[in-house]
């Protein structure tokens, strides 16, 4: 796993220019039946209610001239208007094998849309996975088993002693194996959710003193 600081940022910047921003609203409507009311004469009906429900989106598009290089359209990412300075974010370290794109930087407004998914797998801040809990099933064999020989014998001891098995497993494999995983993860993810926070730290304050 690289350290933060050996990780290398470039910036390929532009000037916007072309901005628009429009708005758009979706209109949703939905009926409901449900209860009914006793009406005189006529027996139960059901009542109808209407509800209604809109929400707004805000779209935006420009275009992006760069210092060096080639014009890019930029659909719904970070708002920006004529003027504002712009730059796609390039990031390497020793283990990343190579640059990886990861958004967009408004420097006019500290604004970005990064995604970071894919350079911070490359550098191996990945976060951990929750242990599952999918084997605790097996403690109810020894109790099922036990059901079964009760069952064919009439011996109710077997029961007696299958629940006790089953009990005593469950009780091992929770203090011997799951709570020893659960120990680990809880540590593994402290560690991520620190460097993850290290690495956000870190970009944000390169590309807040890049000079573009």
């Amino acid at each position: 796993m690289t350290d933060i600081p050996n990780v290398k940022l470039r910036l390929e910047t532009g000037t916007v220019h072309g901005a628009d921003t429009w708005s758009e609203t979706s209109v949703q409507a939905s009926a409901d039946s449900s209860g009914s009311l006793l009406h005189n004469g006529s027996g139960y009906i059901r009542p109808m209610h209407f509800s209604v429900s809109s929400h707004s989106f805000t779209h935006s598009r420009y275009f992006v001239k760069f210092d060096q290089g080639p014009e890019l359209q930029v659909d719904d990412s970070i708002i920006a208007t004529d003027g504002h300075r712009i730059s796609r974010v390039f990031l390497s370290s020793p283990e990343s094998r190579g640059e990886y794109y990861a958004g967009l930087y408004n420097h006019s407004t500290g604004n970005s849309d990064l995604h970071l998914q894919a350079f911070t797998n490359a550098i191996g801040l990945v976060a951990p996975v929750r242990p599952g809990h999918g084997y605790l099933w097996t403690a109810f064999i020894p109790g099922l088993a036990a059901f079964g020989l009760t069952a064919s014998t009439g011996q109710a001891i077997y029961t007696v002693v299958g629940d006790l098995i089953s009990i005593g497993w469950l009780l091992l494999m929770i203090f011997m194996w799951e709570r020893p995983r659960t120990c680990r993860y809880v540590e593994a993810r402290q560690t991520y959710d620190s460097r993850n926070a290290q690495l956000l730290a870190s970009l944000d304050q390169q590309l807040r003193d890049a000079r573009v």
